[in-house]
């Protein structure tokens, strides 16, 4: 028995060393054919070598090169989800993976694998950062100061890092649980408007002819605001607090603000929101994106915390826009045979095409520089300019407006001069493209 016993043994390891001998042999080929850049016969190799021995590093390096360069994107990230488990100590490696799951939405996932390349490969930093933020793990990013910090010296601003310490700290001592019991409370009351409510009231507002404006208040624009709040500049350091803005503002302009000043930058958070105090409807993230966003959720909290009172003031979702635009294709209720409408936005062409769908006898536009491209010297002077340009034909005159964070400002300029403003930010672009 114990003769048997060995014999198979034997056998086995007889076998073991063919099947060894029979995958070294697939290996070498796939090299040599990457070599003679045949990258496609290399992958060929590897899954022949995969079926003798699935569980070697070399294979799956090979693996992942070739798959690279034919752009066999399953090939590929297959190869890496072994490489990160056989070689634990690559950096680079745990980087590239957790890149992919960032991107997929695996965002804890994504962490695990950030978190052992972040100390070696400085590559890393920003995607950990940044998968941190989304995952709302607020503490650890607050832990991630020193470490930024020692990139960051001395400070350059802006440093883009800087922006997801801000949301941490700013989350500091803030309930969300409270937040969000407050937002439901605001949504089940009168003063909530839903799509349907949202189109009577601004039809009683056209109706009436009287100053009137609607404003929204999206996620960069929050985050923008913070840099007006005195609890941001007591929880922040002035290079955090400046980053924070930036991210917004260079995404907005092209510029950044350290080309403008800080000065004028604070005076425009200060004016942006004064004017969103004077909006008779101020539609703001909702319940559920408070919930759901970890990635802007102290900037929202922040800003709602300046914005929100209780004097009759009219609310809506920052999403109700887009809900209202299904229900009535760019808003024909409100526009249909209207005497005149304004258009405040980056397409020339939209308000004369508005105009013929909707039969309004007279159109005009203001143009303003589109969100993301280049717009160096607008800020201040031009905009300035083009804010006293303005001019509002009649009492109750329409205006629709699209021109980022200075639309508050535009909003503001036209109810003063006695018209009706509707701010529709980004539905601007999406009404272009239809």
């Amino acid at each position: 028995m114990e003769a048997m016993d060995d014999a198979a043994d034997e056998s086995a390891a007889m076998a073991a060393a063919d099947q060894l001998l029979d995958a070294s042999y697939w290996l070498t080929l796939g090299q040599e054919a990457l070599q003679d850049n045949r990258p496609q016969d290399a992958l060929e190799a590897c899954r022949r070598t995969l079926l003798l021995l699935p569980d070697m590093a070399q294979l799956y390096a090979l693996m992942l090169e070739a798959g690279d360069r034919v752009g066999d994107g399953s090939s590929a990230a297959m190869a890496l989800s072994h490489l990160v488990r056989l070689r634990p100590d690559e950096a680079a490696l745990h980087l590239r993976y957790a890149e992919g799951l960032l991107a997929s939405g695996e965002i804890d996932r994504s962490v695990l694998h950030l978190k052992m390349a972040v100390r070696q490969e400085p590559g890393a930093v920003w995607p950990y950062v940044t998968a941190l933020a989304k995952a709302g793990r607020y503490t650890e990013l607050l832990a991630c100061q020193p470490l930024l910090d020692a990139l960051a010296h001395p400070p350059p601003v802006p440093f883009g890092p800087y922006s997801h310490l801000a949301l941490a700290k700013l989350a500091t001592g803030l309930d969300r649980a409270d937040i969000q019991r407050t937002i439901v409370g605001l949504e089940r009351s009168a003063a909530w408007l839903q799509p349907n409510r949202l189109l009577e009231r601004l039809q009683q507002a056209i109706d009436a002819g009287q100053p009137f404006s609607a404003m929204r208040l999206d996620e960069a624009e929050s985050r923008f605001l913070c840099y007006a709040s005195p609890r941001a500049h007591l929880l922040l350091r002035s290079h955090e607090a400046t980053t924070m803005a930036d991210t917004s503002w260079h995404a907005w302009t092209g510029e950044i603000i350290a080309s403008i000043g800080e000065t004028r930058i604070a005076l425009l958070g200060r004016d942006v929101l004064h004017a969103v105090d004077q909006a008779n409807i101020l539609c703001i993230a909702d319940a559920e994106v408070m919930a759901l966003d970890n990635y802007h959720f102290s900037f929202l909290a922040e800003v709602q915390r300046l914005v929100l009172r209780n004097d009759g003031r009219h609310y809506a979702s920052s999403r109700v826009l887009p809900m209202l635009h299904e229900l009535y294709p760019f808003f024909r209720p409100l526009l249909a045979d209207q005497p005149f409408l304004g258009l405040v936005s980056p397409y020339p062409e939209l308000a004369a095409r508005l105009g013929r769908f909707a039969g309004i006898v007279e159109t005009i536009s203001y143009i303003v520089p589109e969100t993301g491209a280049p717009a160096a010297g607008y800020f201040p002077d031009g905009h300035q300019q083009s804010l006293e340009s303005l001019v509002v034909p009649f009492p109750g005159a329409i205006f629709l407006v699209s021109a980022g964070i200075l639309g508050k400002l535009w909003c503001a300029r036209i109810k003063t001069l006695g018209g009706i403003a509707i701010e529709i930010g980004e539905l601007a672009r999406r009404w272009v493209k239809q």
